[in-house]
């Protein structure tokens, strides 16, 4: 912190004495507002990528320069400023190169500063100008959290299911979709929906943090609806319970409710694991009760 305070006066300084850089060597002024932003002298940065973009000539980089102007502004929470300098890169960028991370820049600050109509509508137009774009996984799950602000609970939940089912989606993008797309569900007053994402998360990404509390809000709904053993059993995964072997002894036959007891033996054992139960059938029960009668009387 305090190398950049000495640093930036002395480079403003730098550029200050240097006049022959707007006139003769533009690019010179470019690779010093590069370097003062990759050392984080945002101020200093934005004041020579404002120099840059008014000095004559075509520039070769007057798209990069307006994005890296804009994020400088940004940073120093100059956002009105950013996000025109961004508009503005957008617009110059002739290539495509420059104008998709520009406009998706500009839709996640809208969605910072919690502005959604003006987050989903830049968001829309990127999908629209750039739909197969190697961001286009990134911009939908955004478009989705600006429709959840805006309360578009069906548009941002498609949205969601489309990142959480698309193959080519990366890292864990899916997982988020999942979790947004559970909360949307909930909000809806669509429990079955909710869990069904809920379960769909775990299945994915079993180790993922956000797993532990979908497994939670699982047991929560299970144990509201009466399902108290499934309810123990997500509670336990959540835990990081989950065995590879589960032995039982004589106990199945006297479990009240039966179908809810094998169904949480099921959720919390481990996908490759073994369970293995010991119960009494009622033919073999006679046939046991007939012998030992018969030995007991001589018959």
């Amino acid at each position: 912190m305090l190398l950049q305070r000495i640093a930036a006066p002395v480079l403003a300084l730098l550029l200050l004495v240097t006049p022959a850089w707007g006139s003769e060597k533009p690019e010179r002024i470019y690779i010093f507002a590069l370097k003062a932003y990759q050392d984080g002298l945002y101020e200093v940065s934005a004041d020579a990528f404002r120099e840059y973009l008014a000095s004559p000539g075509p520039g070769k980089q007057r798209a990069e320069a307006g994005l890296f102007l804009g994020q400088a502004l940004l940073t120093l929470g100059r956002d009105e400023e950013g996000l025109a300098a961004l508009e503005v890169a957008a617009k110059t960028d002739s290539k495509a190169s420059v104008a998709p991370l520009a406009r998706m820049i500009r839709a996640q600050r809208y969605l910072d500063l919690v502005r959604y109509g003006e987050a989903e509508a830049e968001s829309g137009r990127w999908l629209r100008y750039f739909p197969r774009h190697p961001l286009r996984w990134e911009v939908r799950l955004l478009r989705g959290r600006a429709l959840s602000g805006l309360k578009r609970w069906d548009e941002a939940a498609a949205l969601f299911k489309e990142v959480a089912e698309a193959e080519k989606a990366p890292g864990e993008l899916p997982v988020e979709a999942l979790s947004r797309l559970a909360a949307v569900r909930t909000h809806q007053g669509k429990p079955e929906e909710a869990a069904a994402a809920w379960v769909a998360l775990v299945e994915r990404a079993p180790a993922d943090p956000r797993a532990a509390k979908a497994l939670l809000h699982l047991a929560a709904r299970t144990e509201q609806a009466g399902r108290f053993d499934e309810a123990l059993a997500h509670e336990l995964l959540a835990r990081g319970k989950r065995p590879n072997l589960l032995i039982g002894n004589n106990v199945l036959a006297h479990v009240p409710d039966l179908n809810g007891f094998v169904c949480g033996l099921k959720i919390v054992l481990a996908p490759a694991g073994v369970l293995t139960m010991e119960f009494p059938h009622l033919l073999v029960l006679t046939w046991i009760a007939i012998v030992s009668l018969r030995r007991i009387t001589g018959l």
